[in-house]
């Protein structure tokens, strides 16, 4: 490939790294089922589709021991149903 980005080549670099990507229809209720899904995995990386997370839930409310939270949440009445990492 021409014009690979510096993105692309590292993670084309990275060796050992799992991820998964789950359509999670709303994580609020299932966040304790995510933190057993993480501990047993051993994930480095997870994507979750359409948390249908808003301002009202707080970063706290989602913590997960050792890993960090990257959230994109929905805009209210946009129809978008947020991301999470």
């Amino acid at each position: 490939m021409h014009n690979m980005t510096p993105l692309y080549e590292e993670l084309r670099s990275l060796r050992g790294i799992t991820f998964a990507s789950l359509n999670i229809r709303s994580i609020y209720r299932k966040i304790h089922e995510v933190d057993l899904l993480l501990k047993k995995s051993k994930l480095d990386l997870l994507l979750l589709n359409e948390t249908w997370l808003n301002h009202s839930v707080g970063d706290a409310e989602l913590s997960i021991e050792n890993y960090s939270l990257h959230r994109f949440d929905r805009d209210a009445g946009s129809g978008k149903r947020g991301k999470a990492a």
